[in-house]
Formats: C-alpha cells, structure tokens, sequence
C-alpha cells in the first residue's frame, strides 16, 4: 500500500485557517515528499506554486532549499544519463 497523498487533500489541509508553525512545517515536509516521489516533476513544481497562493506566505527558505535540492538531483541525473552514451 502506497504512502501517497493526494495533490487534492494536501491543498484542502492547507486551507484550513490558524495553523501553526509546526503545521506549516508538517506541510512543507509532505510537500517535500510529493516533489520528490511525483513521476511528473512538472507537477511537483506546480503544486510548490500553489503551496505558496494559498498560504500567502513568503517562500520559506525550506521550500527555496527544496527547489535548489530538486534541480541539483534533476542535473544529477541527466548528468548520469548523457555519460552512459544516450544521444544529447
């Protein structure tokens, strides 16, 4: 049985008003998750965008590490892919 979450559920639990700070970290950990275990990063991305609208929070630096950790381990493996010979 699979541990995800749906995109759906994770934004209504961000609506919900008053949370803590410790929520809003819970929230940037399942985030966190969503990113890196999505098939489709674009999708991921996507929803770090709306993370953002809905919270109307400025984007906390755990989410900026995310995005920088995200594209390192995307360069990581195109990287890897090009020098096992794959056409460019």
């Amino acid at each position: 049985m699979s541990n995800y979450i749906s995109t759906s559920h994770f934004l209504r639990y961000l609506q919900v008003s008053n949370r803590t700070d410790g929520e809003i970290l819970r929230m940037c950990n399942i985030l966190k998750m969503l990113i890196e275990d999505s098939p489709r990063p674009k999708k991921g991305i996507a929803l770090l965008v709306e993370f953002r609208r809905i919270s109307g929070l400025p984007m906390p630096i755990v989410l900026e590490g995310m995005i920088t950790k995200y594209n390192t381990a995307r360069s990581q493996r195109i990287h890897d892919y090009l020098s096992r010979g794959a056409p460019a």
